[in-house]
């Protein structure tokens, strides 16, 4: 086979002719992949490809789109697929802008060819929204070599999304199924040896440690077979969903305007920590965004700089002590209560929705101004109201908190932003966790606990009885989630006097606010999930009346109230 030398229109007015490779054997690598797929095929195996439309999975979409054509062409009747990509609500707004037009590309494509598959995106549960739980006190962020914003956001949906696809489909279980995706060993030492050890092929699916069957097509690709597949796909030598130009056009700003290959010129790979070129706007699994970085020199790219300066000000507080809740979540069963770091304190938690939510406000102007639609949103309706439901499960804030700051950034006008520059605090070594006295007379009476007191004080409670114990009864589902009909309502109507209700006393308990979004119908709890939320509202209703909020930051004088004479003799009488 000689050399292909191929043309490369890498943006308007800009021509550049580049003879890529010199490896003869990419094209014979594509054949080969088409080989395994028929193969596969043959034996019955359905694929689901999980893409992220990076350069990739983009080019591996591609070589097994072609393989389905012809594969079909020899009247064969290619096994049920599914494409999936990830949406995991925090991806930078130009790649999530650039992933939503190719999965429509990739639609398109599959209905003109007849290509058996189903094409959706993954997007993570309520319960698994990264940033409602860390704004909503509940994990902080991941750093470092911590994966489980990676579980979170995409590897749990796009299972989810997996089964719930081949449910639709009718494909029976104990079908043979493989995931399908666009790792390369080229990509790194690491990933080389991570794969050997996997002993993931290219021709053949293999189990992983789940049980699942996995399938790296592409695995044996040079990061120059990448680019000179890219080439065939923009010479139109090879049929793809896509031109590839939003492709090249979001590398080239992730590389500050140089050529996209160019800049992989000098053979090092440039990758996030979540395995593909670009990753969440948020991610502290690097020490800084050099992606969106390189986008922000360019001011088409410039509207995301507070989504950027807002990860920074998070990042920069992660190990920051007196950011940190000091009480644990767990009673133990001789009354008393750890003393120790866990997620975020409530302050930061309502700092940082104050900025989110200004960031927010600040783009939906912009699109009122332009007539456009917001580029991004961090918080929707019903996330701003799943914040509510976790400060108030945690005590941490006075009943619908979020709602009032909702209120106070997008109706009253006010604005708040992180300061414009501020040093990354070290991570220093903590104090050993100590247990001081925490539980009252109070806290394992009937209505301390997941009860609702307005409508058992009318005598018009529904309660259900689990195991012997009441609990107030409540809407519920598979999971937790919060109503968009009904949050929209929410805002519209119910806000102020609802607010008027649960937010301006002091002496009404946090617990009542989410109550109120229970009892309306916006919240939907998760089934089964009775008893854990009675022993989070029993923690919250004592916090509130030890009256310890607003020390839960400071670690002398949450120590100072809970050892307090007053208390501790309190204590000693009951145990």
């Amino acid at each position: 086979m000689e050399t292909t030398s191929l043309s490369f229109d890498f943006s308007s007015g800009e021509a550049e002719i580049i003879n890529i490779i010199e490896n003869v054997d990419t094209e014979e690598k594509i054949e080969q992949v088409k080989s395994s797929c028929n193969k596969l095929w043959d034996e019955g195996w359905h694929f689901v490809i999980c893409t992220s439309l990076g350069k990739d999975s983009s080019v591996m979409t591609t070589v097994i789109l072609n393989a389905a054509i012809e594969y079909a062409s020899g009247n064969r009747v290619v096994p049920k697929m599914a494409i999936i990509s990830s949406d995991t609500g925090l991806e930078n707004p130009e790649i999530d802008r650039y992933a939503k037009i190719e999965i429509e590309k990739i639609k398109q494509f599959v209905s003109d060819n007849n290509i058996p598959a189903t094409i959706s995106i993954a997007r993570p549960s309520l319960s698994n929204n990264y940033m409602v739980n860390i704004l909503g006190g509940r994990t902080i962020a991941s750093v470092g070599k911590s994966a489980k914003c990676s579980q979170m956001l995409k590897v749990s949906p796009i299972n989810k999304e997996k089964n719930r696809i081949f449910r639709q489909l009718g494909v029976k279980k104990g079908a043979r199924i493989c995931s399908v995706v666009g790792k390369r060993r080229d990509e790194s030492k690491a990933r080389a040896i991570s794969m050997r050890s996997r002993g993931e092929r290219s021709d053949l699916p293999v189990a992983n440690e789940n049980g699942e069957y996995v399938l790296s097509p592409i695995a044996d690709f040079t990061l120059d077979d990448i680019f000179y597949s890219i080439g065939l796909v923009r010479s139109e030598l090879l049929p793809s969903y896509s031109d590839f130009e939003d492709l090249v056009r979001v590398y080239r700003g992730a590389e500050g305007g140089e050529c996209m290959v160019n800049a992989y010129a000098d053979g090092q790979q440039r990758k996030t920590s979540c395995g593909n070129r670009f990753g969440c706007w948020v991610c502290g699994r690097v020490s800084s965004d050099k992606s969106m970085e390189s986008m922000l020199v360019d001011p088409q790219y410039s509207y995301m700089r507070p989504l950027n300066h807002f990860r920074n000000y998070l990042l920069a507080n992660h190990f920051n002590p007196e950011k940190r809740n000091w009480l644990a979540r767990t009673v133990n069963d001789d009354g008393t209560i750890a003393i120790a770091p866990n997620a975020y304190s409530p302050a930061f938690c309502e700092e940082l929705l104050k900025f989110a939510l200004s960031i927010d406000a600040d783009e939906q102007a912009w699109a009122l101004r332009n007539n456009q639609e917001p580029r991004f949103q961090i918080l929707s309706p019903e996330e701003i109201i799943a914040i509510d439901v976790l400060w108030n499960r945690y005590g941490y804030q006075k009943g619908l908190h979020a709602s009032w700051l909702y209120r106070d950034i997008f109706h009253y006008g006010q604005r708040y932003y992180p300061p414009s520059s501020f040093s990354e605090h070290p991570r220093t070594p903590l104090p050993a966790p100590i247990h001081l006295p925490f539980a009252d007379d109070h806290y394992d009476s009937m209505t301390a606990g997941f009860r609702d007191l307005m409508t058992l004080s009318l005598d018009i409670e529904d309660s259900i009885v689990k195991k012997g114990q009441y609990f107030t009864d409540c809407n519920t589902d598979n999971e937790f989630h919060v109503d968009a009909e009904g949050a929209e309502l929410f805002f519209q109507f119910e806000l102020d006097s609802a607010l008027d209700r649960y937010h301006g006393d002091d002496l009404i308990s946090p617990t009542a606010g989410l109550h109120f979004l229970i009892r309306i119908g916006v919240v939907v709890l998760n089934k089964g999930g009775h008893a854990e939320m009675d022993r989070m509202l029993r923690l919250a209703n004592q916090i509130h009346r030890h009256g310890i909020r607003s020390v839960l930051d400071n670690r002398e004088k949450l120590v100072g109230r809970l050892s307090s004479e007053t208390l501790k003799d309190t204590f000693d009488l009951l145990h």
